[in-house]
Formats: structure tokens, sequence, C-alpha cells
């Protein structure tokens, strides 16, 4: 399971890349309209980072708008290795139909069996489901054994939304390809009370032994 940090703020992305396991970043328009900076000097800033992978939303209700942005991104941002993050909308699959040969797309908030098929046969990589979300509207878990049924290793399934470790806990034992987490919760992924008491006892007993 691959792990990203979900900011577009460039030091926390500093940060969770120098943790070691993080493999990326995944970007969207609330996030980047939260740094108070247009995207173009946002997704220059995280790109510098060289991640392995920079997740960017297009934005765009028709295919000739989502085109032009991702001409744009693509234009600008080259040298990076970007995944274009899409809505499961007509004119986004039409988009991803034609030119998944050549890109990467995530189909961002999926929620039903039937939107993973229309996203696998577009030709998509990765599609996204919204874990809190689902069950704040639902009040259950997310279809994934259908979905991992239906999609198999044909494309990856991220799991976004996690808003505790419990629903963390949940996604790491049920089977998702990746995670994407905000640095926060990245970093609580350590935390333990029994594994702190350990810890302390190793400091402790390093401190008394003897030394030349």
């Amino acid at each position: 399971m691959a792990l990203y940090v979900d900011t577009a703020m460039f030091e926390e992305a500093k940060e969770a890349l120098a943790l070691g396991v993080v493999s990326g970043i995944t970007t969207n328009p609330t996030l980047i309209r939260r740094t108070g900076h247009d995207e173009h000097e946002v997704f220059t800033t995280l790109a510098s980072l060289e991640p392995r992978q920079l997740f960017i939303q297009l934005s765009g209700s028709t295919l000739e708008e989502l085109t032009k942005h991702m001409e744009d991104i693509r234009t600008a941002f080259s040298t990076a290795s970007v995944v274009f993050k899409i809505t499961p909308t007509w004119p986004a699959m039409a988009l991803c139909s034609k030119w998944h040969d050549q890109v990467d797309f995530l189909v961002t908030a999926v929620n039903t069996v039937e939107q993973a098929y229309v996203a696998e046969a577009s030709g998509a990589k990765y599609i996204a489901v919204y874990l809190h979300r689902f069950r704040l509207r639902n009040g259950s878990w997310p279809p994934i054994e259908d979905i991992k049924a239906l999609v198999r290793t044909r494309l990856r399934i991220m799991v976004a939304s996690c808003h505790d470790l419990a629903e963390v806990r949940w996604a790491l034992v049920s089977g998702f390809d990746d995670i994407t987490l905000p640095l926060s919760t990245i970093q609580a992924l350590l935390v333990n009370k029994d594994s702190e008491e350990d810890i302390a006892r190793f400091d402790k007993d390093n401190l008394r032994m003897p030394r030349d």
C-alpha cells in the first residue's frame, strides 16, 4: 500500500516526504485555495520536491475545458510525474478514454460499483473512495469488497478522507492499494501509549549501561 500526503502546503509536503515512507502528494482545489496562492505557484513549489507522484485535480465541466486545463499543466510541469484527478462525469470519462495511453488518471469521489466500472472501462489507473464522507452519508463502510471483485488488479483503489485512526485501521486491513492522509494523521501512525512506555524503558536502561 502506497502512502501519500494530502496537502498543498509546501512545508507540510516537505516534512512528509522526509519521513521516507511517503510516495507522493495528493492535492485538490480546496487544499490549494487554503494556501492563498494560485495553483501554478502551488504546483511549482510541490513539484520542486520531486515526489514520485503529484496528483492534480482538473477543473472544467466540458471535455474542451478539461483538456485545456490538462494541457496547460502538462506544458508547465513536463518533468513532473503528474497523475490527473478527475470526477466521475461523462466529459471526464471521455478525456480519460482519449488520453489514458499517455496520461495517468485517478477518478475521485467514487461511491458505487457502477462508477468504478466506468472508471476502469475508461482506462483510469486509480479510483479514490472518500471513506469518512461515505460513512457520514450512508452510515456504513464503502462497498470495497464489491469494487475489488470488479476491478481486481486492473486499477488501484485509493482511500481518502480518513478522519481518525479507526478509519485508517479499517482502510489498512480492508485491502486498499493506496491511502492518502494529512500530515498530522501520518505523524500519528506511530503513536501508541504502550510503545512510548517501552521506549522510555529502553532509554532509561541505555543510560545505566557502562561506558568505556
